[in-house]
Formats: structure tokens, C-alpha cells, sequence
């Protein structure tokens, strides 16, 4: 492990949040963090693990099954336990993004919940609330909080890599959303691990689900200014310019500043058994869940 993570328990580092989940069929961690696809992998894992029913009963939204209930099942204290004496014989599956593209879901995000408003419009003298803030002022916050997973910052403002991911695995797959279709590399992951076959196309799946993830119409902008120009909540639901931001060389740079280890733990492997995730993305979103 890294230093700064050596002097921690176990349990402290497999807790951070997202905690992973464990697929006890298999015996697979799985990983993800906020804003890399994560609920599009949590619902396959809930069905993998035959707790869908459950998680729908429970709440509209599924990361508060994971939150309140999965966690806290006897099956996962064990399962834990296991992983964490015996990660040789468990599989690592992450499933992350490139830094630059989840930096401005982060900064959208932000924009969208209010998130960080407060220190924003403390530290800039603005009215983040009506005003909005640029992406070179939301990288300049970020920039001066911990972002690390062990750290109580919110964790859609941290970093992807996740301490947990240092444990020696016996394997370990990488899923980048940004570079593959996910659903395609999951269903590669179960022919690999002869688990059963998810139909991704089954509307049903996801259900009422999906229409939290809302994702607002393209903005067509010029990349030269954008990184310095403020944009308002209302932007974030209605209108963004996500993929003018995302291609912008200053968003790159600032990813590379603020995630390090992200960029070098987030490319898509092809590390187990000889077999090759291979499943690029096409035009489209890579996830039903953005439908």
C-alpha cells in the first residue's frame, strides 16, 4: 500500500466510502466511485447477488440500500472478513473514468445539489447559489480540501482511487465507462466468472431508477473561455456543455493535478486469466441509466 494508508486497519480501508461490495457467488469485490458509473454497476450487483427485490422495496433510490442495509448484512461481515484475510483468492473489479471527464461530472454535480455553494461564494466573495461558479474556481476549492476516500469530504468531491484497491488481489479487472461500454464488459465478466447473463435491454432493470439520472441537453460552446465561465445551477439540469469542458486542455491539467493516482489505476485491463475486456464505446452512453 502507499504510506499514508500502511497504519490503517483493515476494516478502516475496505470501509471507506463507497465501501465495496462483494459478490459471494464469485467471491469479486467490486469497486466504484461517485460519478464512474456507479449505479449502473450497483443495480447489477444487486441482481447478481439476488438482493434487487429488496433494494426496491426498500428505497426508489438503491445507493441507500447500500448505505443503510447492505453493509450492516451478516453475509457481508463475513464475506469481508474472508476478502480481507484472503484477498488472493478474490478478484478486484473496478469500474472507473478518466479524470478529466469525471471532473466535470463532479463540477456538474456540485452545481446540480448545491453542494459546495457556501464555501464557494465564502471564498470567492460570489452568490454561488444564483450565480453559479467556473470549473477553474470549483478545481481551485478542490485543490484545498482532502480528497482523499479515508477523509470525511463528501466523496463526489474525492479522488477514485480507493485503498482497498492496493490489498493483493489474486486478480483484478478495470472498466473505464469513458473508454468501454460497461454493461458489455460486465456481461464479459460473467461469461468469464459463469455467472448468469444480464440483459441490459430489459427496461425493467433499471425502472423508475433511471429517472433520477437526469442528464441535461448538450450545450453547443466554444472550449476557449469556458473553463473560467461561471455556470448556474439551472445550467446543470437544463443545459451543459459537458463534452466542450471535458475536451478543454485546462480541465486536463487540473485532473492531473488534483487526481494523480486516478490517472494511473483508471485504464481498462485486461489482467485476468488471459482474458481481454474488450469492449469499446461507441457513439452513445455507455449506460441505460442516463437514459
Amino acid at each position: 500500500m502507499t504510506t499514508e494508508y500502511t497504519q490503517l486497519a483493515p476494516k478502516v480501508v475496505f470501509g471507506a466510502d463507497p465501501a465495496p461490495l462483494i459478490l459471494s457467488r464469485r467471491k469479486i469485490v467490486v469497486s466504484f466511485s461517485p460519478k464512474s458509473a456507479c449505479t449502473h454497476t450497483l443495480v447489477w450487483f444487486l441482481r447478481q447477488e439476488g438482493l434487487e427485490d429488496q433494494a426496491r422495496d426498500y428505497h426508489q433510490w438503491p445507493h441507500r440500500f447500500r448505505v443503510n442495509c447492505y453493509y450492516k448484512l451478516d453475509a457481508y461481515s463475513r464475506n469481508l472478513a474472508d476478502a480481507i484475510a484472503h484477498p488472493a483468492d478474490y478478484t478486484l473489479l473496478k469500474v472507473t473514468r478518466t479524470p478529466s471527464n469525471r471532473l466535470v461530472s463532479q463540477y456538474r454535480h456540485s452545481l446540480r445539489h448545491n453542494l459546495v455553494d457556501d464555501a464557494m461564494s465564502a471564498r470567492f466573495d460570489i452568490d454561488a447559489k444564483s450565480d453559479g461558479y467556473s470549473l477553474a474556481q470549483f478545481s481551485h476549492f478542490l485543490s484545498s480540501i482532502d480528497r482523499r476516500v479515508v477523509s470525511r469530504t463528501d466523496s463526489h468531491l474525492c479522488e477514485q482511487f480507493h485503498p482497498a484497491w492496493m490489498f493483493p488481489f489474486g486478480q483484478v479487472i478495470t472498466v473505464n465507462a469513458d473508454t468501454h461500454n460497461v454493461s458489455a464488459c460486465l456481461n464479459q465478466v460473467e461469461e468469464r466468472f459463469d455467472l448468469p447473463v444480464t440483459d441490459f435491454r430489459d427496461t425493467s432493470l433499471y425502472g423508475a431508477w433511471s429517472k433520477a439520472h437526469h442528464r441535461p441537453k448538450e450545450q453547443a460552446a466554444r472550449a476557449d473561455d469556458l473553463f473560467f465561465r461561471p455556470f448556474s445551477k439551472a445550467d446543470a439540469k437544463l443545459s451543459f456543455p459537458t463534452r466542450a469542458l471535458q475536451s478543454h486542455a485546462r480541465t486536463h491539467r487540473a485532473a492531473d493535478q488534483l487526481f494523480p493516482l486516478d490517472a494511473r489505476h483508471s485504464e481498462t485491463s485486461a489482467d485476468f486469466a488471459g482474458a481481454c475486456i474488450d469492449a469499446p464505446r461507441t457513439t452513445g452512453r455507455a449506460s441505460p441509466m442516463a437514459a
